[in-house]
């Protein structure tokens, strides 16, 4: 049975069932039953998982957004590179800020701020990643 018989026959029209964490879930179930036909879509989702993992700790974020700084980007572009909300950056970028794990600098050229990893920061970093070694992450 292909995915779009499964999704067809869950009555799932097929631009909102063509998401990755879903068909990832549906070719689960597919091995988990052998191939079988599903009898109803409540079948399903018994047996889904999540596919997308985890959700990101603080700590995880904060070394994200320091690891990201190392390039002295632009706001949007650790916003964007970190996967942020506007909001969540201002708020992460003002904690690093107080904490001295960031620094602002101005770029000569085009006079826009940049982030910079402070030697705190880097320290940070560095112990974040003797941290996971320890733990197997």
């Amino acid at each position: 049975m292909t995915q779009s018989s499964i999704l067809m026959h869950l009555g799932i029209s097929r631009h909102i069932g063509y998401r990755r964490s879903f068909i990832l879930s549906v070719r689960d179930y597919k091995r988990k039953a052998g191939n079988t036909c599903l009898s109803s879509p409540t079948e399903l989702n018994d047996q889904t998982t999540k596919v997308t993992g985890e959700n990101r700790t603080r700590l995880n974020i904060i070394a994200d957004i320091l690891e990201i700084a190392m390039d002295e980007p632009l706001k949007t572009h650790i916003m964007y590179r970190a996967n942020l909300s506007h909001a969540q950056l201002k708020s992460y970028l003002n904690s690093l800020l107080e904490m001295g794990f960031l620094t602002v600098v101005t770029d000569s050229t085009d006079a826009r701020p940049r982030y910079r990893v402070t030697e705190k920061g880097l320290q940070f970093l560095k112990d974040y990643a003797r941290l996971n070694r320890l733990l197997g992450k």
